[in-house]
């Protein structure tokens, strides 16, 4: 029973993840509709706290797992499917914004879509696949086009902004786009990782 818990605090973070990240989409929504400077004051700062909340419990519900020895296949495929969801809602957001480019969100949406399709297939044989080491990459390029999407949403959306901020913002712009473009192809590297893991796996057979 003590173990069951501890499985349960693990996974009831990653499961946390996916509460909050419809949550992101409502505070998003209420900087359009939220009257005043202090509505789209509180309205951003939520955005920016659900952000934080769900980038630190991705990082938490895996150190729980593995210092009280609970990796289980579970989490090893509920961890990911968190990820995804809580990504994508970033980025989709932020393309209805604007700010992110639809290019940029397409790879990723195929992507992540074809991870979690192979690794059902292998797990359907019977192996877990845990997160590869350019997904890990990845993952921290991922939070950091967010990052830079969430700043330049709320220096757009904020009614008072310092001048040398403003004077900056095409300077900033073209270092998020290279934050973008860094993130996409660390995606397209690792789902070739991916591809051909899989490959291996189909070759040698299964129990292998």
């Amino acid at each position: 029973m003590a173990r069951m818990r501890r499985i349960n605090a693990a996974n009831a973070l990653t499961v946390g993840r996916l509460v909050l990240a419809p949550l992101f989409v409502v505070a998003y929504a209420l900087t359009d509709i939220w009257p005043g400077v202090i509505g789209i004051r509180v309205a951003l700062s939520t955005l920016w706290v659900l952000f934080v909340i769900m980038e630190l419990t991705d990082v938490l519900d895996g150190m729980v797992a593995r210092r009280q020895g609970i990796v289980s296949d579970l989490g090893k495929i509920l961890d990911p499917f968190a990820d995804v969801v809580c990504r994508l809602t970033y980025f989709i957001t932020l393309t209805v914004a604007g700010i992110m480019p639809l290019w940029f969100v397409i790879i990723v949406f195929y992507r992540e879509f074809a991870a979690i399709f192979l690794r059902l297939l292998l797990y359907r044989d019977g192996y877990a696949l845990g997160a590869a080491s350019a997904g890990k990459l990845k993952s921290w390029f991922y939070s950091l086009s967010a990052t830079a999407g969430l700043f330049i949403l709320t220096v757009e959306r904020l009614p008072s902004v310092s001048r040398s901020i403003l004077d900056s913002m095409n300077v900033i712009r073209g270092v998020a786009y290279g934050v973008y473009a860094v993130a996409a192809m660390l995606a397209l590297w690792s789902i070739w990782g991916y591809l051909r893991f899989y490959q291996r796996r189909k070759t040698q057979g299964p129990g292998s």
